[in-house]
C-alpha cells in the first residue's frame, strides 16, 4: 500500500472517530474521567466540524451551563486554546440569561484566567462583551488586584486592556493600587506597558508616574539603564 493511501485511510479513520466522539460530546464535557477526551476531540475538529460541534452546543444549551457549572470543567475550556472558541462562540451566539450565567463563571475565576496563558486571552474577549452590573464588578474585582496581576507575566496584558478602556473610576482604582509599584514594573518586560498605559490613561496616571520617579532620586538614571525602563 502506498504511502498516500495510507495517509488517506488515516484521514478517513480520524474523521470517523471525530464523528463518534461528536455524538457524545456533552458526556465528555460533563465527566471529569473522560474530559480529556473532549479536550481530544476538539483537538481534531477543523473547520465544519468545529462548527458542527458548537452547533451541538448551542441546540442543548442547558448541558453546556451544566459543564461550565463544573469548576474544572470550565476552566478546562477557557484554557484551552481550541476549546475556549466553543465557548466564545456560545457567548455571543447564547440568549441573554445563559450568558449572565456563563459571565458569572468568569467573574468567579477571573483570577485564575488572568494569570493562564491561555486564560488571559480568554478573560480579555470576555471584558468586551460583558455588560451592565456584571460588567461593573468584573472590571472591579480585577482592578483590586492589578497590583498583583501587572507583575504577572500573562495578568499584565488584562491591566494594560482595563486601562486601555480608559474608564474613569476603573483608571482611577488601577492607579491608586500601583502606587509606590511604579519603578519596580518600569524595569519589567510588561511591567514597563503598563505603566506606559497608566499615564496614557489619564492625567492621574501621569502624575502618579512623575511623583514616584521624582521621590526615588537616581530613578531616572536607573530607569535609563534598563532595557525595559519607560524612559
Amino acid at each position: 500500500m502506498s504511502n498516500d493511501q495510507n495517509l488517506i485511510d488515516d484521514s478517513e479513520q480520524e474523521e470517523s472517530l471525530v464523528s463518534i466522539l461528536e455524538d457524545s460530546v456533552f458526556t465528555l464535557m460533563l465527566s471529569r474521567q473522560l474530559h480529556y477526551l473532549y479536550s481530544m476531540l476538539v483537538d481534531e475538529c477543523k473547520g465544519p466540524q468545529l462548527d458542527s460541534l458548537i452547533g451541538r452546543v448551542l441546540k442543548r444549551g442547558k448541558y453546556f451551563l451544566s459543564a461550565a457549572f463544573a469548576k474544572q470543567g470550565f476552566m478546562d475550556i477557557m484554557t484551552h486554546p481550541t476549546a475556549r472558541d466553543v465557548i466564545l462562540h456560545c457567548i455571543i451566539l447564547f440568549a441573554r440569561q445563559p450568558n449572565e450565567v456563563l459571565y458569572e463563571k468568569v467573574i468567579l475565576h477571573f483570577h485564575d484566567l488572568a494569570i493562564d496563558k491561555v486564560g488571559c486571552g480568554s478573560l480579555i474577549y470576555c471584558i468586551a462583551l460583558i455588560g451592565g452590573d456584571q460588567r461593573a464588578r468584573l472590571l472591579d474585582q480585577i482592578a483590586d488586584v492589578s497590583d498583583f496581576l501587572s507583575y504577572d507575566p500573562y495578568g499584565n496584558y488584562v491591566v494594560q486592556n482595563l486601562l486601555g478602556l480608559k474608564n474613569e473610576d476603573v483608571t482611577k482604582k488601577i492607579t491608586s493600587q500601583l502606587q509606590n509599584e511604579i519603578m519596580g514594573l518600569a524595569k519589567r518586560r510588561g511591567g514597563c506597558l503598563v505603566v506606559e498605559k497608566c499615564m496614557e490613561a489619564s492625567d492621574d496616571g501621569i502624575i502618579t508616574v512623575a511623583m514616584e520617579i521624582l521621590d526615588n532620586g537616581r530613578a531616572l538614571l536607573r530607569l535609563a539603564g534598563n532595557q525595559f525602563g519607560i524612559m
